[in-house]
């Protein structure tokens, strides 16, 4: 029989990666074990805050001639922020010209929680830092 003490119970619909497992651990040492933060092993993009929420370097970059807007933010080329654990984000891209057009989604698309890889805006889960890239080509009828 078991033996041991249940803190926790987590089911997931798809196989988490090792930076989802050691965020996992992390929240585990740091509620139940009490540990202290410095002691509590994260994986690289992850560090806690003046609270002690874990927050997650979140990345997203454009190939080609476009540009993206992160929470209804300012048009840029490239963004990185922080957001906490599991907040999420909305990402939007754009092509710079009609003669221009947007492709998809590369990098970590399995995060993403409204609209799809193919859709120019998405909302992102903070499960784990992440990096995403909007493409962008000519258009065919340019």
């Amino acid at each position: 029989a078991f033996r041991g003490t249940f803190h926790a119970f987590r089911l997931y619909t798809r196989q988490l990666t090792e930076a989802e497992l050691m965020i996992n651990a992390a929240v585990d040492a740091v509620r139940y074990k009490h540990l202290p933060l410095e002691e509590v092993r994260l994986p690289e993009g992850a560090s806690f805050d003046a609270e002690t929420n874990i927050v997650l370097k979140v990345a997203a970059a454009t190939r080609g001639a476009g540009t993206i807007a992160v929470d209804a933010g300012a048009k840029t080329g490239t963004c990185q922020a922080t957001r906490r654990l599991n907040e999420t984000v909305r990402i939007t891209a754009a092509p710079l010209s009609t003669g221009e057009a947007f492709v998809g989604w590369e990098g970590d698309v399995d995060l993403i929680q409204e609209g799809s890889a193919n859709q120019p805006s998405i909302t992102v889960s903070a499960a784990r830092p992440f990096k995403l890239t909007a493409v962008f080509r000519r258009s065919a009828s340019k």
